[in-house]
């Protein structure tokens, strides 16, 4: 048999306290009662269940084994034994206390609050810090020397934090304080973490005192706190509720203030009501007291509520204090002024502790009824059975504040953010940081704090780019130890002349408030890059770039900025716009991504322009193959040469590396030459929101402006924040802003994404629909919306349907937030995209319609109530061959020998019926034939546009048989100078339309050129009676008189006044009134035969004649009382 006093030296002690992260742990046992001494086996590794000593020591004396009912670990002495947590904090901890926090082995009272400050001791860098505090003991800042100097000359303070009025469960102090008064730790650290003011110097609260701590990262944070341990004990032995502890001088303690008497406060209510309570009833009550008050003292509904303490804030200003404030209800000094969020006077109140004590007595008394507020009278939404009083009722923090000021006879310090602000500014900026950077990435926030700096500096030496530190920070610690050191480097400054500016200065003026990160490229800083770092970014990073890029900044070209392409086209009136926006996109014209750094092909007019690491990959991926980029930009004929020689033609007998890179150089250099930055565009695009697409050009302000929509000077996304509307579940969560800004960055991501040049199958299916004609709903399906950036899911088969990226994405955002364990299907096409959908990242899943994204804003008709938009594939691809794949007229001119062209292919080589009207040439073809448009795309429609994989065959003959059209440059061009000709012949009046060719002069221009020769039958029925013998009356003959009329052909006039002619020996002349012929003798058959002679004469030698003749021959009738019922033969030519 144990022996059982004497053996408990041998159970262990915990080792399982520091293994604890962050949990909690409940003291009690179901009975409510403590344990009297709680133990576990040493093998034991639950945490959160003991049981007691007794049980062990009563199977041990049985000689029975014992046998741990939690998780079957055996125990067969007092050594595999060791005390529970419990048993240590039974000895730290008031005997009210029912459940503890351990935090990485720390004990403390238990966390009642928002969740979110509990996780911040699981944040990144959190721990090491913490331990660190938690275990430094600090004697100048702890209780008793503040009790021997006490400053303030207090007599009493208040365990709340001065920041947000929590009641404190880890009292921290700023070094250098010296009131009573300080901080909750988790309060302290999320202001820090999440600071909205970007103040990275923050102020003590307290009235009258003017200590700073420098909260710009966690390291000068945490060195700038202190946890007063002292204090903490005193909080852990003390009743959880207690609040106001009174200041003993002689003993140098404190004690807990019970300024509230709770039993008399409990006789009076129960004779006002006529209610009488047990022993038991009345414990109950204390105990349900103590609960509400404690689960008010570690919420602050002010938190929630910024429009009340607004209104607080301004009302306390004017408020005039009496010395003592009294408690309406108890007659007493009130200390804790307290209302309820219906109360609309701020000048009553009560203290917190008659408010709760009134809310649990009722509900003692009938929790069936809705509970009235004491002050004024409203009622509350519940019954009080199922009501929480922290949702109703909050501290007057304002007020205590006035209070602790009226105590102290203290005048809060005014801050000297002016004075510091004046200093800063005579700084020196130095940029010659980032003049040396090549290619970077860089954060313009603190890493601590997450914030953008207030005022950043360096020292003079300083050589960082990274980090920098606050001015302020420094200039205090200049003033007070005359010397202040980097806390990144070894660099100190004595005086304000050893600091300068950080570089970040001017990046806070350049970009836009919310961008927190920026890419600087030799020395010049963008939006940050977001693309794949070895397709679009490497190229910076490579020397052959370096002067290149330098160059084009050097040498802008002010006619190329956007702001004087709109300007000139204003002067010409050209945009005929009568709105004051003139909107264009920011995409880049190549690839479709969201433009960082804005270039133009020179000679381009159009607002429309490239990203430069767009032209930069592609000119990398196809200088060998392709020496000119046409310019993607429609109607637009410009190209951009990418390679200084054709390599197809110009191959080496040798190619070396050096010599290839070489080539390369000198490729680069021919690419730059062609193309200039837009400096105005630049500018536009790091002021606004990284995830903007729309800019316009404001004709009242005359600058390029981001197309945003404002509401209080805040940005407000119409389909952000139409989404959010619609799911009040979700504004519960978080705030619209934040919601908006996770968006809005998700939104970058995926316009600067590869999704479209990595998915090979995306590519395909937008190649069938590029040529197509169809309609697009442009109403999004969720916020009901005209659609201005079209979006759909890489799985989505019917490329005519699409959605919003903005209503996309906040769909996207919210099932993240409300279903993180679940999958998510595409709202398109009800597609699954991922089973889970917490770690999904969007931009690999959707992609914005280039197709679409290029014309939807040249035709805005669907935005007149129409709401479909119409997708004409077939003019898009016509516009195409007349701006890029054509044979120009000025070559095809320079290669002819002579400019006179005879034109003999009329009719379509595919459809023999079909007339030529829009000539298409098949270059490879050996007989170049020439097919119309027409049958060019009803082709293309019988193979669902589908060319790489089925091949087009339009000549029968061996090698177009053998070699299919897989695609179009190349293959098949436009004929320009055969579509001036054939428009020029078409619009000769009564051309033959069974005229197999003519013939057409080019003049070096189009003005100029003409038609040589159209030959022209046309019967004229001649039905005139003969007066006499020498003439023909033809006034009433209208074929005839057509002869006479003026006409117009290609810009030259023609009136016919008369002909003169001579046929077998007769002359003959014709006017307007008829036709005058001498005959004066017979004829006999063989003037017959010559006229049969005459009429097959050969035409072509008439055709040689430069003016233009209208010949009629005249079948002469030899008996005068015939009928003339002969055809007129006319030639017409020039």
């Amino acid at each position: 048999m144990l022996e059982r006093i004497n053996n408990w030296p041998e159970i262990n002690g915990n080792t399982n306290l520091e293994k604890i992260t962050l949990d909690t742990i409940k003291l009690k046992q179901l009975n409510g009662l403590q344990y009297e001494n709680p133990v576990i086996t040493n093998k034991c590794l639950h945490l959160k269940v003991c049981f007691e000593l007794k049980e062990f020591e009563v199977q041990i004396n049985n000689n029975q084994p014992f046998v741990c009912k939690i998780c079957n670990q055996n125990a067969q002495q007092y050594s595999d034994l060791m005390w529970d947590i419990r048993n240590h904090a039974y000895e730290e901890f008031h005997e009210f206390v029912d459940e503890i926090h351990i935090i990485y082995g720390c004990m403390v009272n238990k966390y009642q609050r928002n969740k979110k400050y509990i996780d911040l001791f699981t944040k990144f860098g959190i721990k090491e810090h913490f331990l660190k505090l938690i275990r430094q003991r600090d004697y100048q800042t702890n209780l008793k020397s503040l009790i021997e100097k006490n400053v303030f000359q207090q007599k009493a303070f208040q365990l709340y934090c001065l920041l947000d009025f929590i009641k404190i469960n880890i009292p921290i102090r700023i070094k250098g304080c010296l009131h009573f008064e300080c901080y909750e730790f988790t309060s302290l650290l999320y202001y820090q973490q999440n600071n909205q003011q970007n103040q990275n110097i923050f102020q003590c609260i307290y009235p009258g005192c003017e200590i700073h701590l420098n909260i710009s990262s966690l390291d000068t944070f945490f060195d700038g706190i202190v946890v007063d341990q002292e204090l903490l004990k005193e909080i852990k032995k003390n009743n959880p509720t207690s609040i106001i502890f009174n200041i003993e001088q002689e003993t140098k303690t404190i004690i807990q203030n019970t300024y509230f008497p709770f039993s008399e406060i409990l006789t009076q209510y129960s004779n006002k009501y006529n209610q009488q309570f047990t022993e038991l009833q009345q414990l109950e009550l204390q105990t349900r007291f103590n609960q509400v008050l404690q689960s008010i003292t570690q919420s602050n509904l002010l938190l929630d509520k910024p429009q009340l303490k607004q209104n607080l804030s301004q009302s306390t200003i004017s408020l005039q204090l009496q010395d003592n404030l009294v408690d309406q209800i108890t007659k007493l000094k009130m200390e804790l002024p307290t209302r309820c969020i219906k109360c609309i006077d701020f000048n009553n109140s009560i203290d917190l502790l008659t408010y709760v004590f009134d809310f649990v007595f009722k509900k003692q008394i009938d929790n069936k009824q809705k509970y009235s507020c004491p002050l004024c009278n409203q009622t509350q939404n519940q019954i009080m059975a199922i009501d929480n009083l922290n949702k109703y009722i909050y501290i007057d923090q304002f007020l205590l504040l006035k209070l602790i000021k009226q105590k102290n006879d203290n005048n809060v310090l005014q801050s000297e953010c002016d004075f510091f602000e004046s200093y800063f500014n005579n700084l020196s900026y130095e940029n010659n940081v980032i003049e040396t950077v090549i290619f970077d990435t860089y954060s313009l926030l603190n890493h601590a704090t997450k914030v953008r700096y207030k005022n950043p500096a360096l020292t003079r030496k300083c050589l960082h780019r990274k980090t920098c530190f606050e001015f302020k920070e420094a200039l205090q610690q200049i003033q007070q130890q005359k010397l202040y050191q980097c806390p990144h480097c070894d660099q100190q400054a004595t005086n304000l002349d050893d600091l300068v500016q950080d570089w970040r200065v001017e990046a806070y003026k350049e970009f836009y408030e919310e961008v927190d990160e920026v890419t600087i490229i030799k020395g010049i800083m963008f939006n940050k890059c977001c693309r794949n770092k070895s397709k679009n970014l490497n190229f910076f990073t490579q020397s052959k770039y370096d002067k290149q890029f330098k160059q084009i900044f050097e040498r802008v070209e002010n006619d190329m900025q956007i702001v004087s392409l709109i300007r000139r086209d204003l002067q010409q009136q050209q945009i005929q716009n009568n709105n004051n926006k003139i909107i264009f996109l920011c995409f880049c014209l190549l690839d479709k991504v969201k433009i960082n750094i804005p270039v133009r092909i020179r000679g381009c007019q159009h607002y429309e322009c490239y990203e430069l690491t767009s032209l930069l990959y592609f000119q990398d991926q196809n200088r060998k193959t392709i020496q000119y980029l046409e310019c993607k930009q429609p109607f637009c004929s410009n190209r951009l040469r990418i390679a200084h020689k054709n390599y197809s033609i110009q191959s080496e007998s040798y190619n070396s590396k050096e010599l290839d890179e070489q080539q390369k150089i000198l490729d680069i250099q021919t690419l730059f030459s062609g193309i200039s930055v837009d400096l105005d565009l630049l500018n536009v695009i790091k002021k606004s929101n990284p995830s903007s697409f729309k800019f316009y050009y404001n004709k009242k302000t005359e600058n390029i402006e981001e197309d945003i929509n404002k509401i209080d000077g805040k940005v407000v996304d119409p389909f952000i924040i139409k989404f959010y509307e619609q799911h009040p579940e979700l504004q519960k969560k978080m705030h619209y802003q934040e919601f908006q800004k996770i968006i809005l960055q998700q939104i970058i991501l995926v316009d600067q994404g590869d999704l479209l040049q990595v998915d090979r199958d995306i590519c395909k299916k937008l190649a069938l629909y590029k040529y197509r004609n169809f309609q697009v709903n442009m109403i999004d399906k969720l916020t009901q919306l005209t659609i201005e950036y079209p979006v759909r899911c890489k799985l989505c088969p019917n490329l005519e349907v699409c959605m919003d990226i903005r209503s996309y994405i906040a769909q996207f955002i919210y099932f993240k937030k409300m279903f993180p364990t679940k999958g998510y299907v595409c709202p398109l096409c009800n597609q699954q995209l991922g089973q889970y959908i917490l770690p999904m990242k969007i931009q690999n899943y959707i992609y914005l319609d280039p197709n679409i994204l290029s014309y939807m804003f040249k035709d805005m008709s669907y935005t007149n109530g129409i709401n479909i938009f119409e997708y004409k594939g077939e003019q898009y691809l016509w516009q195409e061959f007349n701006y890029r794949y054509k044979i120009k007229r000025e070559d095809y001119v320079s290669d002819l020998y002579q400019r006179q062209v005879v034109f003999r292919q009329l009719f379509c080589n595919f459809n023999k019926e079909l007339r030529i009207q829009q000539p298409l040439i098949l270059q490879q073809c050996p007989y170049r034939i020439i097919v119309d448009f027409k049958s060019f795309y009803q082709e293309l429609t019988k193979i669902n546009f589908d060319l790489e994989k089925q091949g087009l065959i339009l000549c029968r003959c061996n090698y177009c048989h053998s070699n299919p059209i897989k695609v179009i440059a190349g293959q098949i061009y436009f004929h320009e100078a055969f579509y001036e000709a054939l428009n020029k012949y078409y619009q000769i009046q009564d051309n033959n339309q069974n005229e197999s060719h003519f013939t057409y002069t080019f003049a070096d221009t189009e003005r100029d050129s003409y038609i040589k020769t159209v030959q022209l039958i046309l019967p004229l029925k001649i039905n005139s009676q003969r007066e006499n013998g020498s003439f023909w009356d033809m006034m009433s003959d209208e074929k005839y008189q057509s002869l006479f009329r003026g006409s117009e052909i290609q810009g030259y006039k023609f009136k016919l006044f008369a002909i003169k002619m001579q046929i077998i020996q007769i002359p003959i002349v014709l006017d307007k009134e008829g036709i005058h012929a001498n005959i004066m003798y017979n004829f006999n058959q063989n003037i017959n035969e010559e006229l049969k002679k005459f009429q097959v004469c050969n035409k072509q030698e008439l055709l040689q004649y430069y003016t233009l003749v209208k010949y009629l021959i005249l079948l002469v009738v030899i008996q005068n009382s015939l009928q003339i019922n002969e055809y007129l033969i006319i030639i017409l030519y020039k």
